[in-house]
């Protein structure tokens, strides 16, 4: 009951923040367009129409993941389709991790910063869901350290499960928040904007449950976070 409650304020807290962050950019950049079209330079209309759009997609972003873990959680309690979705099997995780690293880091100018260790082996798992929690965690390993520090990805097998460490020396984790994952708590709202991440580990976790893996957190406040994902082998 407590964790439902505090689950209930989270995102009664949260999420205006955040759809009310996009907006201000939406419609402040249009506002001032349609009142200055006629003297403002193209070159500023340029400017803001790109802040137009990104307040869109970031918008858009965070719509989808709210939308995207309500199915979940609604797909959690359907033994017949989880029973479905583990039937499922993503071939080459391996090729997944290193496309998803080298594209994500190549956007934030960290192409130098990652660091692969893969192996390949068959998982249980639906590949858009496999891509699902590779993009959430890749995406923080970025938000979440400074450029120039390692961002670094190991793959490997241990008891019967494919096993994916994914491992940042950024500013860390709590015991606290760790714990509080589930409840889409926002940390240090008034220190970093993260846009979401709350929401996306959350995720990450209800996948992981789903198909019966494990979640794993190892952090240290301003040095590392190391998320290890253990995810069930094909038979």
């Amino acid at each position: 009951q407590s964790k439902i409650e505090n689950l209930q304020s989270n995102i009664k807290q949260a999420l205006p923040h955040e759809i009310r962050t996009p907006l201000n950019i939406i419609i402040g950049s249009a506002d001032y367009i349609k009142s200055q079209i006629k003297i403002i330079p193209k070159e500023e209309v340029l400017e803001m129409t790109e802040n137009i759009l990104l307040g869109a997609k970031r918008l858009q972003n965070l719509l989808e993941k709210y939308i995207f873990f309500s199915q979940l959680e609604m797909l959690a309690d359907s033994e017949i389709e989880i029973a479905k979705l583990k039937r499922n099997i993503t071939a080459f995780p391996d090729t997944y991790v290193y496309d998803i690293a080298y594209s994500i880091c190549s956007k934030s100018n960290r192409f130098d910063d990652i660091q692969l260790n893969l192996i390949n082996e068959k998982v249980a798992i639906l590949d858009q869901h496999f891509i699902k929690i590779c993009n959430e965690i890749i995406d923080n390993n970025v938000k979440f350290s400074d450029i120039g520090t390692k961002i670094i990805i190991d793959t490997y097998i241990y008891d019967n499960y494919y096993c994916i460490e994914f491992t940042d020396h950024g500013r860390g984790l709590s015991a606290e928040q760790i714990n509080n994952l589930d409840t889409f708590i926002q940390f240090d709202r008034r220190k970093y904007e993260q846009q979401g991440a709350g929401i996306g580990l959350a995720i990450v976790k209800k996948l992981v449950e789903i198909y019966d893996g494990v979640l794993q957190i190892e952090s240290k406040i301003n040095s590392f976070t190391k998320i290890i994902i253990k995810l069930p082998l094909a038979d």
